[in-house]
């Protein structure tokens, strides 16, 4: 997936499908501003530098 934003919005980011975009944004130097309801799984998406 190629992209040409300042950053990229998730929503649902932290879990399943929203997650593993996070990952793969991360993985490829993206800026990414993340959304989710669970506020514990924020601390595990600490490990993607981008976020």
């Amino acid at each position: 997936m190629e992209t040409k934003n300042e950053f990229t919005l998730v929503t649902g980011a932290t879990s399943g499908l929203g997650l593993e975009l996070v990952r793969e944004l991360c993985g490829q130097g993206e800026s990414v501003i993340a959304c989710g309801r669970t506020f514990n799984h924020f601390l595990d998406l600490s490990e993607f530098g981008g976020v």
